[in-house]
This record gives C-alpha cells, structure tokens and sequence, in this order.
C-alpha cells in the first residue's frame, strides 16, 4: 500500500510496503528533502521493523537508487546488509533505474 507520512499538515514523506512470505519489503520510501537529517528516515524505520514482527515476517527488505549514497550509509548503520541490485522502472515513465537492495533479519 502507498502511503504518506505527514508532519505538522506537511507532506514529510512517502512509502509503499509489500508483504511477501516472511518478509516485509520497503520501496520508494523517501523523506521530504526539505525535512531530510532530522532523524524521520531513522524513525521510520523503526516503525517498519515493528509493522514486520507485528506480521509474523522474519525479513526486511529495501531499496535505494545506487546514486542515494546518504539512504546507503543509513541502512548500514541501522544493519542492513547489501543484497545486490536491479533495474526498474520505479515511475512508470519507461526510464530504467539501478536500484541497490538490502536485507536484515528481524
């Protein structure tokens, strides 16, 4: 489902959650970059490991664009592992994207 995270009747962010077997898959989430480093990112995350144990899912999984060199550092400090990477066309418009993955057990 797509969502929207609102801060203070401000647009903060975006993301769309899959569940898949046992686990719970985050793409295109994004904070606002007007609202970026003030720990929202890190917050809901937080909030998406506890959606995945609430589901019984054993796995988080995500992706960035290869060039969000900043969403990288993050999930590595928060323990994420890599997990290769792909292309996609992530807003329809035909463009193809690399996207780099990452995992980590719940």
């Amino acid at each position: 489902a797509h969502k929207s995270l609102e801060r203070a009747q401000r647009l903060a962010g975006a993301y769309h959650i899959v569940e898949q077997k046992d686990a719970l898959i985050l793409h295109t989430f994004g904070v606002h970059p007007e609202l970026q480093r003030r720990g929202y990112g890190q917050s809901f995350i937080s909030f998406y490991r506890n959606k995945a144990v609430q589901l019984g899912c054993h796995v988080l999984r995500l992706d960035t664009l290869i060039t969000n060199q900043k969403s990288q550092a993050m999930y590595t400090k928060l323990g994420f592992s890599r997990a290769g990477q792909t292309e996609a066309d992530v807003d329809n418009n035909g463009t193809l994207y690399t996207l780099v993955g990452f995992e980590k057990a719940v």
